[in-house]
């Protein structure tokens, strides 16, 4: 379970690296492969940020977003 999140967050930190945002990380977008290799998945709602940049849209799964983030 800790090397699937591991890569999981692999993953995220080289989007992010690059400038872009998922969005809508849950567990049904982390896949995983019969050989145990995890992909992300649904860049449907993600975005390209420009540096310092900012978003003020709520977009993503309500049941899995912080309740600060709701408000």
């Amino acid at each position: 379970m800790a090397t699937i999140l591991r890569e999981a967050f692999d993953g995220l930190g080289n989007f992010h690296e690059n400038h872009f945002v998922h969005r809508d990380i849950k567990g049904g977008n982390v896949l995983l492969d019969m050989k145990g290799g995890v992909f992300l998945s649904d860049f449907g709602v993600s975005a390209h940020l420009k540096k310092g940049e900012k978003r003020g849209t709520l977009c993503g799964s309500p049941c899995w977003m912080a309740p600060e983030v709701l408000e």
